[in-house]
């Protein structure tokens, strides 16, 4: 089984969760729902585990009745030996930037690695000029270089 639970971590989980969607959101959802959720993400998996298996590919055929696309194919994973060069691009396949179209081959670890590294010395810049403009390049969140009268605001 891909998640593993408890029914003590569903119910702190899901007092956290309820408390949060409160004190944040301001919406009311019950304390068992996180344990609810968790089970039927369960019953979904055991339903189109593994990928390519004749119930997955009866489910995409249904599915694709309605949808231009299997949703539910493509959340089964597949079963497999190799080394998963694609996840995290840990076999440094070539990829580009959507918003610089810079050419990369890094994987994700190396990125996150560097990103560690670019935070620490980012906030050592903020600290000492403390202009955001100039520490970020006004580049949002996402990596893209917003033009000169956009804000941070806008979600990508």
């Amino acid at each position: 089984m891909l998640f593993r639970s408890t029914d003590r971590i569903s119910r702190v989980a899901g007092v956290l969760m309820s408390y949060v969607a409160g004190r944040v959101y301001g919406i009311d959802i019950p304390a068992g729902e996180y344990g609810a959720a968790v089970a039927n993400m369960q019953r979904l998996y055991r339903a189109i585990e593994p990928a390519g298996s004749v119930k997955t590919r009866a489910i995409s055929l249904v599915e694709g009745l309605v949808h231009d696309y299997s949703l539910l194919d493509g959340l089964a994973h597949r079963v497999t030996t190799e080394l998963p060069e694609r996840t995290g691009n840990l076999g440094h396949l070539t990829w580009k930037n959507p918003f610089t179209d810079e050419v990369s081959n890094e994987s994700f670890p190396e990125v996150f690695d560097r990103a560690l590294v670019d935070y620490e010395c980012t906030v050592a810049r903020f600290i000492e000029t403390g202009d955001m403009e100039a520490v970020t390049g006004h580049v949002n969140y996402s990596g893209r270089v917003l033009g000169t009268d956009e804000e941070f605001d806008r979600e990508e």
